[in-house]
């Protein structure tokens, strides 16, 4: 299972790296919270993303993210902050659903 996260992660990191985003941290983890990728947007924001692939496209993208997830998501994102400075920061969701040849990619901006 492991393995099939860290190829959706690898995924996102391309489809960020595209849009102008500097990685700045994969897999963050604080006692009680991780985020799959933090980068930072072109435009200064520090980005906390969590990362989803599944084969097939769910009805509800959103609940991908249940409230608790985000708590904890939130927590590691305090923790970087504090960590590594204050800096305007926002949530984002990128799912991928593998296909023939290329996967899509639905990319959810500021679920705060």
């Amino acid at each position: 299972m492991r393995k099939e996260g860290d190829k959706g992660e690898e995924m996102a990191r391309r489809v960020l790296q595209r849009a102008g985003y500097f990685i700045l941290s994969n897999n963050f983890c604080v006692r009680g919270g991780e985020v799959d990728i933090i980068a930072r947007a072109p435009d200064g924001v520090v980005v906390f993303v969590e990362v989803k692939l599944r084969s097939q496209e769910p009805e509800d993208h959103r609940s991908l993210i249940p409230f608790r997830k985000l708590a904890r998501i939130r927590l590691a994102a305090k923790h970087y902050l504090l960590e590594y400075g204050p800096a305007r920061a926002r949530f984002d969701l990128i799912l991928l659903v593998p296909g023939a040849g290329k996967a899509r990619v639905f990319w959810y901006k500021d679920l705060s």
